[in-house]
This record gives C-alpha cells, sequence and structure tokens, in this order.
C-alpha cells in the first residue's frame, strides 16, 4: 500500500475538495464510517489511488466480493496512477440501498484511459457496502491498442476482460 504523506495536508484523492486527513483517511484507518453511499465511493476511489487494498476489500459484499480477483486487482494497481474522480449522479440513499454514477480517471502504462461505473451499494448492519457495479461504455476504458480476451478487465474487476465487460 503506498501510505499517502501526513505531515503536510493535501487535497483527498476523491476530488472532494477538502484534505484528506478530512475526508477519506478517517476511513481509511477505520475511524469513521462512511454515512452514505458517495462517501464510501469517494474512499474506495482514494483506496485505490493509494493502493489499500485490505479497504478496498473489506469494504464490498455480495456479488462485487464474490466475483472479485483481489491478487489480480492489486498486481492491475501497480500500473495505474489515479488522475480524477467526476461524481455524475449520487441519489439520496433509502434505508438500506443507494447508487452512484461516477467517471474515474487513470492512466495505465502510459495511457489515458477512463472508467464511467454506476454502482450499487447497501447499507448492512448499520454499515454501507459496495454490492455491484455496471461498467457504462466499457470501450472508452480501452486506448488505442485493443484490450486482450486474457488481459485484466479496465473496469477494476480484478477480472479477465473476457469474463467481465467483454
Amino acid at each position: 500500500m503506498n501510505e499517502p504523506m501526513t505531515s503536510d495536508k493535501f487535497s483527498c484523492y476523491c476530488c472532494s475538495g477538502k484534505n484528506y486527513q478530512e475526508c477519506c483517511e478517517p476511513y481509511h484507518l477505520g475511524t469513521l464510517l462512511p454515512d452514505t453511499p458517495e462517501q464510501l465511493m469517494r474512499s474506495r476511489y482514494s483506496a485505490f489511488a493509494i493502493k489499500d487494498m485490505v479497504y478496498i476489500e473489506t469494504t464490498m459484499k455480495e456479488k462485487a466480493l464474490h466475483s472479485a480477483d483481489l491478487e489480480q486487482t492489486e498486481e492491475w494497481l501497480k500500473h495505474i496512477n489515479w488522475k480524477k474522480l467526476s461524481v455524475i449522479k449520487s441519489e439520496s440513499p433509502q434505508a438500506s440501498s443507494g447508487i452512484v454514477h461516477f467517471i474515474a480517471e487513470y492512466e495505465e502504462n502510459g495511457q489515458e484511459r477512463r472508467l464511467e461505473e454506476i454502482s450499487e451499494f447497501k447499507k448492512i448492519a448499520g454499515r454501507w457496502y459496495y454490492v455491484h457495479g455496471r461498467q457504462l461504455n466499457p470501450q472508452q476504458a480501452q486506448a488505442k491498442n485493443k484490450i486482450g480476451r486474457n488481459d485484466p478487465c479496465p473496469c477494476a474487476s480484478g477480472k479477465k476482460y473476457k469474463h467481465c465487460c467483454s
């Protein structure tokens, strides 16, 4: 895991406009729990940016967790530099479910890419979890070079492309 700087305040990876120490760090450290699906999604984006696989795994349940290949995702993250997160729509959460539509821009091996997803969240035992994501426009995640069927899927599921968004 890449450790974020802690001596100086800096902008949070999730592009909220807040400092990391006041935004996602308390979630990553386990001192606070996200109150909304959007907060969880932003904290997960930041966790991907700092390669915090423990947080990524502990914030997943159901289909998302069962279908994730965390080892492959961790390997994929070694080649990723997250650039920007844009929340397109964050629906007001219901008592136990919520949806967030976002675009994540990143660089992979020098090529600019983007991931657009509608993420589903559930509140289980008083805590929000990521349970499913549906990638939109999967071809946009591809760079000029075609992704091979056995390459990791650009949606960050950790699965091979042929078993995910092909």
